[in-house]
């Protein structure tokens, strides 16, 4: 079992390979060319594909060991600075890398010769869109640098897949919406209504607005008030009873 001290020593380590920072001179190397598939079966020394990176935003590292492929670099010359990903072992021995030329110019401001750059390492979630995750073989575990990338993207994949499960809500869609209002209108042209009664319904409504309001008057009104008995009426009733008498009486 190791020491306490040994274990700091190797948490040292850890910390110093993982905060790389020196100056170097840089050559230009042309990656973007390979996007025509001529390195479709030589992948670089990390062991991903080359369709599988940005050939803009990568660089050889003269010291790379599975430790450090992966390794997020945020590399600054005279004109900027960019991050780049280092996935491929370079043989140079004046310097320690071998960059993509579509980086040069943003770093340098050219695209071929030699650049002085400072070459800090970064948080790997800098170079997260550098690279999509797959390995040139598939059955591959990604290891240093790469391991932590792989790690960081499957993550954002897990909290984007929960977040929106989580937050779904059932939304009408225009289809279903269109389909909602073909079954209403189709519904309804499945009972025509005649004029007939439609003047009915309108008649018997309008009778019985006129009925329960007094102070509505209408044409229909007139046909179904009730007549009111008046004082006059019993009197000519009454009269023509006792005329009738009479005329027997004389007789």
């Amino acid at each position: 079992m190791p020491s306490f001290r040994g274990l700091l020593l190797l948490a040292g380590a850890g910390t110093a390979l993982a905060q790389l920072n020196f100056e170097t001179d840089a050559t230009l190397h042309d990656y973007p060319s390979l996007a025509d598939g001529r390195a479709k079966y030589n992948p670089p020394w990390c062991e991903m594909s080359y369709d599988s990176l940005d050939l803009n935003s990568i660089t050889s590292y003269c010291a790379i060991d599975k430790s450090t492929c992966g390794a997020c670099f945020n590399v600054c010359g005279s004109k900027g600075c960019k991050y780049l990903l280092a996935m491929d072992q370079c043989s140079r021995t004046d310097g320690l890398l071998d960059m993509s030329v579509g980086a040069g110019q943003e770093i340098g401001g050219a695209t071929t010769g030699h650049l002085q750059v400072k070459v800090t390492q970064v948080d790997a979630s800098n170079c997260a869109h550098i690279w999509n995750g797959q390995m040139f073989f598939s059955w591959e575990a990604p290891y240093g640098g790469l391991a932590t990338l792989k790690s960081l993207m499957d993550g954002e994949a897990t909290t984007v897949n929960y977040v929106a499960s989580s937050t779904s809500v059932p939304v009408l869609t225009s289809s279903e919406s269109s389909s909602t209002l073909a079954t209403a209108t189709s519904s309804a042209e499945a009972e025509p209504v005649s004029e007939a009664s439609v003047s009915k319904e309108t008649e018997a409504t309008s009778v019985y607005s006129a009925s329960a309001d007094p102070a509505v008057t209408s044409e229909y009104s007139s046909t179904v008030a009730e007549p009111k008995a008046t004082s006059e009426d019993p009197a000519p009733v009454e009269t023509a009873s006792l005329s009738v008498e009479t005329s027997h009486g004389e007789q």
